[in-house]
């Protein structure tokens, strides 16, 4: 199942880190799978650029919430393997417990008025 409806980009903002920690919680992934990992969680909602996926990897990386491993492969070129520090997985619970916090409290918000 996939998901038609468009969103405004500005939404993802600020939920970026968030949601790359997660799409790593279950297991180590390379850059390309990651992306479509996150197309596959989301139900093809979340579709990021390269431009975008990268540069967000290696800063989650400098921030030591990730880390890397260079894979060797018989054909091909190398790729980078990518997994959750242990501080990336206290980050990414603790984003959790304030992205619920946020989306309970917009629920209450942008409830439908009922007649």
């Amino acid at each position: 199942m996939r998901f038609c409806m468009k969103f405004d980009r500005e939404l993802l903002k600020g939920h970026l880190k968030i949601l790359l920690l997660a799409v790593l919680e279950d297991e180590p992934c390379h850059a390309y799978g990651f992306n479509l990992r996150l197309q596959e969680k989301s139900m093809g909602v979340f579709e990021l650029p390269e431009g975008t996926v990268y540069p967000s990897l290696h800063k989650l990386e400098r921030d030591g919430l990730i880390k890397s491993a260079r894979i060797e492969r018989e054909k091909g070129p190398v790729i980078r393997n990518y997994e959750l520090t242990a501080k990336g997985k206290k980050v990414l619970e603790s984003g959790r417990r304030e992205w619920n916090f946020f989306l309970r409290a917009m629920e209450m918000v942008l409830e439908e008025k009922r007649s």
